[in-house]
């Protein structure tokens, strides 16, 4: 899990249908906090493949790496099990 070197509001929506789990209230409290997806991370191709083909159209944005300068990683390894992991 990363923390993007990002500054300003954050929105946070817990709307019906998506919301009613706590593990995805969770996952998006993550993000207004400014964690990134696992995914994301510089160094995310030391660790997964990613097959592009399988990406549904219109999520390919969750698979933008991240530059190094852009996010902080905190010293840590890819987290395979990590709740800001996008499961698509």
């Amino acid at each position: 899990m990363g923390q993007t070197k990002t500054s300003g509001a954050q929105d946070f929506s817990l709307e019906l249908p998506g919301c009613i789990d706590k593990g995805v209230i969770l996952h998006e409290l993550l993000h207004a906090l400014g964690f990134a997806h696992e995914q994301t991370r510089p160094d995310r191709d030391h660790y997964v493949r990613i097959n592009y083909q399988n990406i549904l159209s219109g999520q390919e944005h969750n698979f933008e790496r991240y530059a190094a300068n852009q996010v902080d990683m905190f010293g840590t390894a890819y987290d395979y099990g990590e709740i800001v992991s996008d499961p698509s």
